[in-house]
């Protein structure tokens, strides 16, 4: 899984059967972009594949016109308001028992269009994690 979260309370989020690679990052990033629609600031953990070469080449070369690059401190889900999406949506999963992968992503699937319309549910992530907006 891969998401973004943005300051007007959208979210995104993108899904693989298989580890992300750089070229996900890169694509999802893109598809960001291209949805909201005007300059994008990324806020994002010190994770491997947020800052391999690729990616990095990427948003130096292709991507930079319109994108920004903050990297949070290592290890502060704290300031991370995606993080508190993933443990909300952690928490709507607790005790679910699921049949198979596909069950999971049905399920999952659902408890993100619940949470889209939520808007003020993401922002509140983003007021927990006390960054200057």
């Amino acid at each position: 899984m891969i998401s973004a979260v943005t300051a007007s309370g959208k979210v995104f989020f993108g899904m693989e059967e298989r580890a992300l690679l750089s070229q996900d990052v890169i694509r999802f990033v893109k598809r960001v972009r291209r949805l909201v629609g005007r300059p994008l600031l990324l806020i994002w953990d010190g994770a491997g594949i947020h800052t391999s070469n690729v990616v990095r080449r990427a948003l130096t070369e292709g991507m930079s016109p319109g994108v920004w690059l903050v990297r949070l401190p290592p290890y502060a889900p704290d300031l991370n308001p995606d993080e508190a999406i993933w443990s909300y949506l952690k928490r709507r999963l607790a005790n679910v028992c699921c049949l198979n992968l596909n069950d999971l992503k049905a399920r999952l699937r659902r408890e993100i269009s619940r949470l889209r319309p939520k808007a003020n549910l993401v922002l509140s992530c983003f007021n927990a994690a006390e960054l200057p907006l």
